[in-house]
Parts: structure tokens; C-alpha cells; sequence
């Protein structure tokens, strides 16, 4: 008994032991850019983005931004910090993440003001898609650990200790000891927003290669039924919405909400499967909750040819040339640099002329465009 006992207790010391090893090279090796541990080169300088969620919510606590860029990932790609703080002079942090909702957007500000006091403004794209009643959430999202400003055990556990975080840290040392690393340098930037040059590179290389990104990306919405026939407006998001603006005027956070300028294409698809009439009654319900810029619609910006790069990665999401123009005309700054049908502040008062001129825009538009229309029809069925 007592030969087992002996066994036992150094199998105990081995585990543990090993556990503490184990943890030690993931927290110094820091894989996922959340600890903020020391980078050297040849040896964990780039890292894998694969908890987005997490290392934003820790970024939002370890900068202390003047300002916060929310939304999906239309916004990671399109809004870019380092112009904002360039033309206001204020720290700006973009905590756009992909596949997400107005709720996640919410949980993520509640975060922002509980432990930030330098926060003073939020900028809020909005998706038309993220208002269906169906939307599913992100399996990246926790809510629990926007509670504390402290890792919680689930986030330790998953970071320092599974077998995935050994894995992702030994692909780092060695993709960084060979330079053939292509990570979070190429993907997220310090600041939040996500490196284009990467995800253009590659729909360039498709569109080379006989497949434009641009109907692929909408087909694949129409397949999962992220646009469709069957989408319905969620009262809970236009609710979660009026709780947004009132945590920013409790706290004295300046609020810009904008409808993110996707693509005629887009749109289309909008009309391909039905949904238009839901499509503007949620800028309606918008308007009644608060003033919005809207830069959707068939414009000079979201028209352009669906063959170049001009202004869009693909149909949804836009550069941050145009990210550029958005801030630009929501602050006023240098006007006549933005295409003067690019971006209309919507009221009560305005809000049913403004739909009816989309209409108008939309018919002149899809008149002059049948092959593009019908191209978008034929992925719906």
C-alpha cells in the first residue's frame, strides 16, 4: 500500500509540475496578444488572432481610449483609429467583432464606462442584419467576462492550461523563429481595427482566379439565411438600442450611430429576397429612438463596379477610405472632401423623403444595371 502511496504522490508532483509548465511558456509566450507579456523577435513578436472577444475586452482596460468604434466586423475592417486621433486629436480604440449584435455592442460600452473614466465619445455602426428576431450570437461571447476587469477562470483555464494553447504557442515560437509567422501584425492592429491589405490581397487573388468575392460573400448570406424571406425586426434590439443612448447621456459620452454604407450589392440582396419594406422600417424605428447618419443606399460610394477594390473588400464590407469619409462627415471636418451624397443625418422630419429618393435611386440604378440585378436574383433561388 505504502509502494502505491509513494506512486501516487509523485504522479501528483509530475501534474503539477507540468501544469505550472505548462502555464508558464502560454503566459510568456502569450499567443493570443492578451496578457501583454514581452514580444522579442524570432520568438513571439506576432501572435494568433483567435480570441477576439477576450483580447478586445482586455485592450478596452489596458488603453483607457477617449473614444470607441462599436459595431461588427464592417466596422473592425472599415474604421480606422489612427485616422480619428490624426484629425481630432483623441485616443481612439475600434472594438468592432465579427458576428456581432446590438446586444454585444451594449455589453461591451457597459464594459468601456465601468472601467474606463476617460471615455468620452462612442461611435456605433449598425447592421439591418443584426435586427432579425433570428440573429444567433457569437459563441466568442461572454458575458460574464465583462463583470470584472480581472481574467476570469474559464478565459485562465482556455488561455494558460488546454492542450490548444500549447499548441497555438509552439506554432508561434517556431512560425516565428522561421519569419513565416503571418498573424495578428497582418490581421488586428494595436489599435483594433484590422489590417485590410491582407483580406484585399487574397479577393484580388480570387477574382484573378474567375471568383469575385463579391457575389460569393452575398451567396453565402443567402445560404445561411442571414438574409431571407423569413427575416423579422427584433422589438428586444430597438430596445437594447434606446438602453445604449441612455447610458451615454447618463454619462456624459457623446453618441454617433451610423448605418454602415454596405454595397449596392447588398442591397440587392435585400430586394432579391422581399425584405425591403423591413429594410426601411427599421431606419423608421431608428429615427424614433435617435438622429442616425445613414450612408446605405445607391450612392456614388456603394455603387461602385463590383469588379474592383476601390471602396470595398467585398459587398459588406468597405475600406477605410470610406471609413474615412464617414468619420469626416459626421464631425464636420473637411466636408468637401466627401461626396456630397454620401451620409444624411436622418430625423423624424426627414426620414420618409430620405426613403422615397433611395427608391427613386434604386429604380434609376437597377434600370441601368439589369445584368447585375438578375445575377443577384439568380443566387437567391
Amino acid at each position: 500500500m505504502k509502494r502505491y502511496e509513494k506512486w501516487y504522490k509523485s504522479l501528483i508532483v509530475i501534474i503539477f509540475f507540468s501544469i505550472i509548465l505548462i502555464s508558464s511558456i502560454n503566459y510568456f509566450v502569450d499567443p493570443y496578444n492578451i496578457y501583454k507579456t514581452s514580444t522579442y523577435n524570432k520568438f513571439n513578436e506576432q501572435k494568433i488572432e483567435t480570441k477576439e472577444y477576450l483580447m478586445k475586452a482586455r485592450e478596452l482596460v489596458y488603453k483607457n481610449p477617449n473614444t470607441i468604434f462599436l459595431g461588427s466586423s464592417r466596422t473592425k475592417m472599415g474604421l480606422d483609429p489612427f485616422y480619428f486621433q490624426k484629425i481630432t486629436g483623441e485616443r481612439a480604440y475600434n472594438v468592432g467583432l465579427s458576428n456581432s449584435n446590438i446586444l454585444i455592442h451594449k455589453s461591451y460600452l457597459q464594459y468601456a464606462i465601468s472601467n474606463n473614466s476617460s471615455l468620452k465619445r462612442v461611435i456605433l455602426g449598425i447592421d439591418f442584419e443584426s435586427f432579425n428576431i433570428k440573429t444567433n450570437e457569437s459563441k466568442q461571447f461572454n458575458d460574464d467576462r465583462l463583470t470584472t476587469k480581472y481574467f476570469i477562470k474559464d478565459d485562465l483555464v482556455t488561455t494558460l492550461i488546454t492542450e490548444r494553447a500549447l499548441k497555438d504557442s509552439l506554432k508561434v515560437i517556431i512560425d516565428n523563429y522561421t519569419q513565416s509567422a503571418r498573424y495578428i501584425n497582418e490581421n488586428t492592429l494595436a489599435n483594433g481595427s484590422q489590417n485590410e491589405e491582407q483580406i484585399l490581397s487574397k479577393n484580388q487573388k480570387l477574382l484573378a482566379a474567375g471568383q469575385n468575392s463579391f457575389y460569393k460573400h452575398l451567396k453565402s448570406q443567402f445560404d445561411y439565411n442571414i438574409l431571407s424571406n423569413e427575416f423579422q425586426l427584433s422589438d428586444n434590439n430597438f430596445d437594447i438600442l434606446k438602453e445604449i443612448v441612455t447610458l451615454c447621456a447618463e454619462n456624459n459620452i457623446q453618441l454617433d450611430v451610423f448605418l454602415q454604407p454596405v454595397h449596392a450589392l447588398q442591397l440587392e440582396g435585400i430586394v432579391a429576397t422581399g425584405i425591403w419594406s423591413e429594410f426601411e422600417e427599421w431606419k423608421r424605428q431608428i429615427v424614433e429612438i435617435t438622429p442616425v447618419w445613414d450612408f446605405t443606399g445607391y450612392n456614388s460610394i456603394t455603387t461602385s463596379p463590383p469588379v474592383n477594390f476601390d471602396y470595398y473588400i467585398d459587398q459588406s464590407h468597405y475600406r477605410k477610405k470610406i471609413g474615412n469619409l464617414i468619420i469626416n462627415r459626421m464631425m464636420n471636418i473637411e466636408p468637401s472632401k466627401v461626396p456630397h451624397d454620401f451620409g444624411v443625418l436622418l430625423t423624424k422630419d426627414n426620414i420618409e423623403k430620405h426613403l422615397k429618393t433611395i427608391r427613386y435611386k434604386r429604380d434609376v440604378w437597377g434600370d441601368r444595371n439589369p445584368k447585375i440585378v438578375n445575377r443577384v436574383k439568380g443566387l437567391v433561388e
